[in-house]
């Protein structure tokens, strides 16, 4: 999937990247300060692209909550006299729905510092799923590899790799699939299928309203299968092997038998009994 760098402000003075805000305040020695801000001053960081989906139930509780305390403060640095949020973007959202003033934290950051602490938030958060987190990441990545951005951010190198993996996925792909319900290691799973195979793209678009049904659902594992077979069908039993089967079965008697394609037809002197339909069912499930 195609994605779009992000123009890095920097700042002339170089700080040390932190693990998270309260990190970063008890270290930092410039402006820090918390005051209350109208809500029409503050925006969201053009920084701040982890967030894709939202959950509209969480914010209006949010909001019912914000009506009679503000604990937290969002944490945000000045911008043109405007307050630019990098933390505590529900909160922000919350507060407009209601037109309450918001509870700031101020602080002096970078683009890399406020970068770094989103990101550090994030390994935190349970409610982000994986696809909006890749979609950031690969927005933060620039030019830097897998092992210097997770050295960088302090990551799991197999983490961010099985995360860079959704740019390998086709947008057709992602648009069909549940993609903010799969996790990091099943776009591993789908960019290797098409990596290997270019057929595999119209197939996973294919299959994907297994995934999106809410009458049956299949696992993971059931899904992958039935898109492999699709692109590689089993290859056809033997007919040495088959008739070898049939002939010597108990109690099958066997006429003739005619093969088209993959399949093949037996005439039979009389009906198979449910048992014996069975053990043939297991027998050709053991050839594929």
């Amino acid at each position: 999937m195609a994605s779009r760098a992000i123009q890095i402000r920097r700042k002339p003075k170089q700080k040390k990247l932190v693990n998270d805000i309260d990190d970063f305040i008890e270290n930092h020695h410039g402006l820090k300060s918390e005051l209350w801000v109208d809500i029409n001053d503050c925006f969201i960081s053009p920084l701040k692209i982890d967030r894709k989906t939202k959950n509209p139930r969480y914010i209006e509780q949010l909001a019912e909550d914000l009506k009679t305390r503000q604990i937290n403060a969002v944490v945000a640095r000045e911008n043109n006299g405007k307050y630019e949020i990098i933390s505590g973007e529900c909160r922000y959202e919350a507060a407009k729905l209601i037109n309450k003033k918001l509870l700031v934290r101020v602080v002096d950051w970078s683009d890399d510092e406020a970068i770094a602490t989103i990101i550090s938030e994030n390994e935190k958060r349970e409610d982000l799923c994986d696809y909006d987190k890749a979609r950031a990441y690969l927005e933060y990545r620039g030019k830097l590899s897998i092992r210097n951005f997770a050295e960088k951010y302090n990551l799991k190198k197999s983490q961010v790799g099985e995360l860079f993996q959704l740019e390998k996925i086709p947008q057709a792909v992602c648009d069909a699939l549940p993609m903010t319900k799969l996790r990091a290691k099943q776009f591993s799973d789908i960019a290797a299928k098409i990596n290997e195979d270019g057929t595999y793209i119209d197939v996973f678009i294919h299959f994907s309203p297994l995934l999106l049904s809410t009458e049956r659902t299949v696992t993971w594992k059931e899904f992958i299968a039935r898109v492999e077979r699709k692109v590689n069908p089993p290859k056809p039993p033997t007919q040495q092997i088959l008739e070898r089967y049939l002939f010597k079965a108990p109690g099958v008697k066997v006429t003739s038998i005619s093969y088209k394609d993959t399949e093949f037809k037996a005439k039979l002197k009389k009906p198979l009994t449910y048992k014996q339909k069975e053990q043939l069912q297991d027998f050709l499930e053991k050839l594929k």
